[in-house]
């Protein structure tokens, strides 16, 4: 069973799709929706790719907690600045990049744990901070990208699970 959203939705609600179960294929969100609830996806498994629209401006915390079947990269719409705690937690399916946006200034505890993402990791400039583990358990290859601000603020331990960081 596929899950297919109307593309005159603008919002997601809390829990709205939590724990369904049978779902199959990917998940594209219309181009209209700005807001994804807390725990709205969360439980909930696909077998495809997960495809966020330009106008997202907002994700809740545990959105896409344990959507394991996402496959393929995910890139991030340029206008989130903040990625909740769990966000992404246990989404082991990805197995490609991860594209962060540059306005992107807080990401939440265990945003992204448990995910294999390949390649290089580049957080943007204006990442003012991490929460605990929010990259613990990724499969990054490669290097490490931190934003100056982020070294100031005593962040390099919620990377240290991370393969050789670059310090710019």
């Amino acid at each position: 069973t596929s899950l297919i959203l109307p593309n005159a939705l603008t919002y997601i609600g809390e829990g709205a799709f939590s724990d369904c179960q049978g779902l199959t294929g990917s998940l594209n969100i219309p181009e209209n929706v700005t807001y994804i609830g807390d725990s709205a996806f969360s439980h909930t498994c696909f077998t495809g790719s997960l495809y966020l629209p330009n106008n997202l401006k907002y994700m809740g915390d545990w959105a896409f907690l344990g959507c394991h079947g996402f496959t393929g990269s995910l890139t991030i719409p340029e206008k989130i600045t903040k990625i909740g705690a769990g966000t992404f937690d246990s989404c082991y399916g990805f197995n490609g990049y991860l594209h962060l946006p540059q306005n992107l200034t807080h990401i939440g505890g265990r945003a992204f744990s448990g995910c294999n993402y390949r390649g290089e990791l580049k957080l943007p400039d204006n990442l003012l901070s991490s929460g605990e583990v929010a990259f613990q358990g990724t499969g990054f290859l490669g290097v490490l990208k931190l934003p100056s601000s982020l070294i100031s603020k005593r962040s390099l331990p919620l990377f240290s699970l991370l393969p050789d960081p670059l310090i710019p």
